[in-house]
């Protein structure tokens, strides 16, 4: 581990909230996940998200053995800006720090562009120092300079309904056909949603999932471990179908709002409509639970899943990611459009499980 860096920025800006402009040095060292401070701060930050949280970068470092690199920037001894990265170091896809790993989200967290400036520089001087390939936030907030990406993902987001019998109604007709048909399904005992399930019963269903689509699984103890870190802020639901498992999902609670994150399905699962059983049954739950927003989370511009929550009626928002190129000449494209992807995915599905399952989290590492 390097030792404590320290820049310095005499830059004015207005922080955020519209507060009056502060002109003071801001003075960038390196933090630990667990310091009371930090937490806070990021914890009261309004644009922070689950994957700004210490536990996610901490369960990314202690599942994959990559380096958490973690910078508070400081004003007048109060913390000012967060910046938390995982260096990841990959064969196949070579060496990046990226905020956060794994994850759609993260970036900085600052208070006022003189804390941001100085953590983007930060970043951009601990890449170099690392000799990595490129430095990635992915979030629109970076320093100047710094290369955007954006046009290839979308995030899916709109707020819950009161209840039932409205939540149908914010669904465009033909999606809300499925889901009634799916219900009439719960009602004649052929379906049964459930959000106490296990780990266990959760990745048993994923796995096979990952593997009929072509993508490797990442291990189960990096479930477990967010299992251990968020306690009651994750749910695992299964949905069986004619008392056979044919739906799971993972999904996080965030403040206001519920985030199905992994979902696994079998072939039977289209037939007897129990994705979509299963997807406004977490909605009902999350009611119950008084949250108030859906995050259906993140997907590729022009892909079937981004066809599928398009279909419940939710509108897709562009995201952009921001990179530093370091020693890359050009952004990284980790999706399944790469070329490079194609035949490892269609090797992929003809893998017996056992063998995919074994082989999965191998190459997951890579996917950060």
């Amino acid at each position: 581990m390097s030792a404590p860096a320290r820049i310095s920025s005499a830059i004015e800006a207005a922080p955020v909230g519209g507060a009056p402009p502060e002109i003071g040095r801001v003075e960038v060292v390196r933090a630990d996940l667990r310091d009371p401070d930090l937490c806070a701060f990021i914890t009261d930050h309004p644009d922070a998200s689950l994957f700004h949280q210490p536990a996610w970068t901490d369960a990314v470092a202690r599942v994959y053995g990559y380096e958490p690199v973690t910078f508070a920037a400081r004003r007048g001894g109060q913390i000012v800006g967060a910046l938390s990265m995982i260096d990841v170091r990959g064969r196949l896809f070579g060496r990046s720090l990226v905020s956060t790993a794994f994850s759609v989200g993260g970036g900085v967290l600052s208070s006022d562009a003189a804390a941001r400036e100085a953590l983007c520089a930060q970043a951009v001087a601990e890449g170099r120092a690392r000799n990595v390939r490129y430095v990635e936030l992915r979030s629109a907030v970076a320093a100047d300079g710094w290369t955007s990406k954006e046009g290839a993902y979308a995030s899916y987001a709109r707020p819950l309904a009161e209840d039932d019998d409205a939540e149908l109604k914010a669904v465009p007709r033909k999606r809300r056909a499925e889901i009634r048909k799916g219900l009439k399904m719960a009602e004649a005992g052929r379906l049964i949603a459930r959000h106490d399930a296990s780990v266990d019963a959760f990745y048993e269903l994923y796995a096979i999932s990952l593997r009929n689509l072509g993508t490797p699984v990442f291990p189960k103890r990096f479930v477990q471990a967010f299992a251990d870190a968020f306690d009651d802020k994750v749910i695992f639901s299964i949905v069986e179908a004619d008392g056979e498992p044919a739906f799971s999902l993972c999904s996080f609670i965030y403040r206001d709002r519920i985030m199905p994150y992994y979902a696994g399905v079998t072939p039977k699962a289209r037939e007897v409509k129990a994705a979509d059983f299963g997807y406004f049954s977490i909605m009902r739950e999350a009611r119950q639970r008084g949250l108030a927003q859906f995050d259906f989370g993140r997907s590729k511009v022009g892909s079937p899943h981004a066809d599928y929550k398009r279909s419940w009626g939710f509108d897709a928002e562009p995201i952009t990611y921001r990179y530093a190129l370091v020693e890359a000449k050009e952004t990284p494209n980790l999706n399944p459009s790469n070329p490079k992807f194609r035949l490892l995915t269609n090797a992929w599905r003809r893998l017996p499980l056992p063998l995919a399952n074994a082989l999965g989290p191998v190459i997951a590492r890579e996917l950060a």
